[in-house]
């Protein structure tokens, strides 16, 4: 929960036009989100790192600026529309859906670790033995567009109530569709809302039993 929740914060830091105490700022993308770029401090919260593919999203930028910037980061991590070379030049907004979706496969990652989904096997990057270590461009084209894939949500993963949004919160960010992506300020609030959750679950299985035999004496 805490991995998850410190990843989606800082993606959605990265992604506001203004700072926690309101100051105007301008959007950034990281553009090459994956696992091996996140940092874990000693609290178990995630510390995003590498920003030497990142782009701001200045306003001033021409479409062909942006189109100059050219088919980036790391294949078995690309969106579909990146893959494809099909982002939405017109639209901001769609550099930001490309970091959601590569941001659902770390929180897939993050998940299949998680012993709260009963036997945890080994580690497996997103797609695992579909394909190479180090799979190329068409490779992912192959397995993402041509075959709609997705890693493995297991059965035995939605027998967990959290664990079960956490894997709804990952479907809704690595659809096909960037536009039907959740933003990583919703996916932060979410895992807000699972602490809250977690915390009701928690307090109303040590609250005392009121005994079923007390009763009310109303004869004051």
């Amino acid at each position: 929960w805490k991995l998850g929740e410190s990843l989606a914060q800082g993606i959605a830091h990265l992604h506001s036009d203004h700072t926690p105490c309101g100051r105007p700022k301008t959007p950034v993308v990281h553009r090459d989100l994956k696992s091996s770029n996140i940092l874990v401090k000693s609290d178990l919260t995630c510390c995003l790192c590498d920003f030497g593919l990142s782009l701001r999203l200045d306003p001033m930028l021409s479409v062909d600026d942006l189109a100059n910037s050219g088919q980036v980061g790391t294949a078995r991590y690309m969106a579909p529309e990146v893959l494809e070379s099909r982002i939405n030049l017109e639209n901001l907004e769609s550099f930001k859906q490309t970091d959601v979706y590569s941001m659902a496969l770390v929180l897939w990652e993050i998940t299949s670790r998680c012993n709260a989904i009963g036997e945890v096997k080994d580690y497996e990057p997103p797609f695992g033995s579909k394909v190479r270590e180090h799979p190329c461009v068409e490779s992912m084209k192959d397995n993402v567009l041509r075959d709609r894939g997705r890693p493995e949500i297991q059965n035995s993963w939605l027998s967990h109530q959290g664990i079960q949004l956490v894997c709804e919160t990952i479907t809704e960010c690595w659809d096909h569709d960037p536009e039907a992506r959740l933003t990583a300020q919703c996916v932060a609030e979410r895992f807000s809302e699972m602490e809250h959750l977690d915390s009701l679950s928690d307090r109303s299985c040590s609250e005392e039993k009121i005994p079923e035999d007390c009763s009310v004496d109303d004869t004051m």
